[in-house]
């Protein structure tokens, strides 16, 4: 009975081992569609920016900042060959620290890096 546990528990393991190498591969055709979107989403927000700026809610200099952001995150997204997902936000190792102790510049000083003042926090 032992045996079958061991033997189940390590075939467990090692599919969990293989399945990340198995599923995570995406192909040069889908990450260059993966980039198209990505692309496509940032235009969508900048529109989204201009109509906050059209309603009052934001500042233009205030959306001029954050489309600056938008234009730096896609440069350093096409330099560094951004391959797959990363950790959601405040996600553990890697960015920042786990939990919500390391978000980095954008939590608890305004959305995205940009404090109320609209200027990137620090």
């Amino acid at each position: 009975m032992v045996r079958k546990g061991l033997l189940l528990l390590s075939t467990l393991l090692m599919l969990a081992l293989l399945a990340p190498a198995a599923f995570g591969a995406v192909t040069d055709a889908q990450q260059k569609e993966i980039d198209s979107l990505y692309k496509q989403m940032i235009e969508l927000r900048k529109q989204m920016i201009q109509k906050y700026v059209e309603a009052g809610e934001i500042t233009p200099d205030q959306a001029k900042l954050m489309q600056e952001r938008m234009d730096y995150m896609l440069k350093n997204r096409s330099q560094n060959g951004f391959r797959g997902l990363g950790p959601g936000a405040c996600g553990g190792p890697g960015a920042g620290g786990p939990g919500f102790g390391g978000c980095g510049k954008g939590f608890g000083k305004g959305f995205g890096g940009f404090n109320r003042q609209g200027t990137v926090a620090q």
